[in-house]
């Protein structure tokens, strides 16, 4: 699951076909968004992401591994893919082919008609609760290096980042080459913190017992001289649908401002050398 979260391993790789059994083949994705109505945990949204890892990590955490839990047969026509629907690991050579042609680089989100006012849904929401700007910001200057930390918003749940290049997490707190680190501020469990430097994913999924919990634990980076590295806004999760970078808090997920392009810029026409002047009548 872990694999398939940072996009190391997709639904229809080789490792996962082997692994799985065609009558589960649709529990890889099974939570969603909890602004979605319905939505939350054992609602697939069609992706595998870390929301899916979070729950499963809790999972670990119920009697029997969650054996009571399950998935409404009414709610499994969810999992899909950019294709369609992806019933089993039989139609994976089918998608496979639809895909090679019709490959989109930006991500796609379609928003919801039944989205509450006050419910966050990635772009789907202008309100202001639901704008935040993950726009990383210099925080301390080395001798070798700068460190940036990313601007995550005070209680968040879950969060995934996808950077321009891939880095390991830091095992030192002057390092000298590019790395990641979550800085613990908070009393879950576990905040699940995982990287991948192959595909450029940094995601996280506190959680308390078999429950979510709420995070103010910070992320930041370091990045040697003469290097340079940035959070990626415009590329889907890889092998997935929908936004590579985004954070989650209780009222959905966030509305980035780095979504948002900003306004054209306005150019002035070229001077003739003579002075004008614009008058008002009235």
């Amino acid at each position: 699951m872990l694999a398939l979260a940072l996009g190391v391993e997709s639904q229809c790789g080789p490792a996962v076909l082997a692994d799985t059994d065609p009558a589960y083949f649709h529990c890889w994705d099974m939570a969603s968004p909890e602004a979605l109505s319905p939505g939350g945990d054992f609602v697939p949204d069609g992706e595998v992401n870390v929301l899916d890892y979070g729950r499963q990590v809790r999972l670990q955490n119920l009697t029997g591994l969650g054996v009571n839990t399950f998935m409404l047969l009414s709610q499994a026509g969810a999992v899909l893919t950019p294709s369609g629907a992806l019933e089993g690991p039989s139609d994976c050579a089918r998608r496979r082919r639809n895909l090679a042609a019709t490959i989109v680089a930006n991500w796609h989100v379609s928003c919801p008609s039944n989205l509450a006012a006050n419910r966050c849904y990635y772009d789907c929401n202008e309100a202001p609760a639901c704008l935040h700007s993950v726009a990383p910001v210099l925080s301390e200057v080395l001798s070798g290096g700068s460190w940036y930390r990313v601007q995550l918003p005070s209680g968040w749940t879950a969060f995934s980042l996808l950077f321009d290049v891939g880095m390991d997490e830091c095992t030192s707190s002057a390092p000298s080459v590019m790395c990641v680190q979550l800085q613990i501020n908070s009393t879950c469990d576990d905040e699940n913190f995982a990287v991948s430097r192959s595909t450029r994913l940094v995601i996280a999924a506190p959680m308390r017992g078999a429950d979510k919990c709420t995070s103010n634990s910070g992320v930041r980076y370091f990045v040697p001289s003469g290097a340079s590295n940035n959070l990626d806004y415009h590329q889907a999760k890889p092998g997935g649908v929908f936004p590579g970078t985004w954070v989650e808090t209780a009222a959905g997920i966030l509305h980035l401002r780095e979504w948002i392009a900003p306004p054209p810029s306005l150019v002035s026409p070229p001077s003739t050398g003579r002075q004008r002047c614009w008058c008002a009548v009235s």
